[in-house]
């Protein structure tokens, strides 16, 4: 739900920057609907999971809802393979950690350690350096 919430709120900033704030709120409110229907006819079958999932799959909804509406005003450019990687990424983690077993949750946070090694790579490498060079004269 944060990763897709990260997104609403940069897609929420164009909309302000372009004077749109009533798509801001309209989405807003069939996210919070969504967000409801889903937790209701989930909560029976996956218990407190169920608040989780349908906050997710409402801030995706919305995501995608911005993201179509959006491009009516400005261009974005898309790296669908990453976008795809990542929601593979995140159904995998899900169901691993809906497992909750010591070996499901491992592999989850190697995953998760991992995913952010090689996503923040350049970061990692230039801290690095920033590092070795100061304290090393």
């Amino acid at each position: 739900g944060v990763f897709f919430n990260s997104f609403v709120n940069f897609y929420s900033g164009i909309y302000i920057a372009f004077k749109r704030t009533r798509q801001v709120g309209i989405s807003s409110a069939i996210g919070a609907t969504l967000n409801l229907l889903i937790n209701l006819m989930m909560i029976r079958q996956f218990g407190l999971y169920a608040a989780s999932v349908s906050t997710a799959v409402s801030f995706m909804i919305i995501v995608l809802y911005k993201a179509y509406d959006l491009n009516k005003i400005v261009k974005i450019k898309y790296d669908f393979n990453e976008i795809i990687f990542g929601l593979l990424l995140f159904i995998l983690s899900a169901a691993l950690l809906f497992l909750n077993k010591f070996w499901s949750i491992l592999i989850c946070s190697i995953i998760a350690f991992a995913f952010n090694i090689v996503k923040n790579f350049y970061l990692i490498k230039s801290g690095y350096y920033y590092f070795v060079k100061r304290f090393n004269p």
